[in-house]
């Protein structure tokens, strides 16, 4: 996997595990252990939630959440809702049968797609390469090497709690 970021072109290892559309999460982890630094984003249901450095963030906007499903895998993504949501573009290769690319805009208003190649022949496509394109550069490419069959829990999903939105109370009684 190679994310061009605020620290030029880097190398790292990327995690996807997917359990239907409704569950995904991606790691990417870039650096020495000493500079180590990791970029997670999760969806479980209609909650979403992306941790990381900002830099590592901004670089690589991966269209995740509750309309999409796991986008870095097309067996992961949610066809039905992409197509109903209107949030996403879903192309799909020549046969029909495999996805393409999937076109977005991300929070900063630039075009991002994902385009899908060197599908491997099995029950399920599996596309060999992924890349990411945001405002015309190619900002993540990855190369899966090895795909596992997992199984998962919720456990494996777990997000954090919302945000609290309750008031804070102010002190009762006023100055002495």
């Amino acid at each position: 996997m190679t994310l061009a970021g605020p620290h030029g072109a880097e190398s790292g290892t990327i995690t996807v595990a997917a359990w239907g559309e409704d569950r995904c999460k991606i790691t990417i982890a870039l650096g020495p252990a000493i500079l180590h630094r990791e970029y997670t984003a999760v969806v479980y249901g209609e909650r979403a939630s992306i941790t990381g450095p900002t830099g590592m963030l901004a670089s690589a906007p991966l269209p995740i959440g509750p309309g999409i499903g796991c986008a870095l895998l097309p067996e992961g993504l949610a066809y039905d809702r992409i197509a109903r949501g209107g949030a996403a573009t879903l192309s799909l290769d020549p046969s029909g049968q495999m996805p393409a690319s999937l076109a977005w805009t991300d929070d900063e208003g630039r075009a991002a797609s994902l385009s899908y190649a060197g599908y491997r022949p099995g029950a399920e496509p599996l596309a060999a390469e992924v890349a990411e394109t945001v405002g015309g550069s190619v900002r993540l490419r990855v190369q899966f090497t090895s795909i596992a069959l997992q199984s998962f829990t919720d456990a494996d999903f777990a997000l954090p709690p919302p945000p609290n939105s309750a008031k804070l109370a102010r002190p009762a009684g006023g100055a002495q």
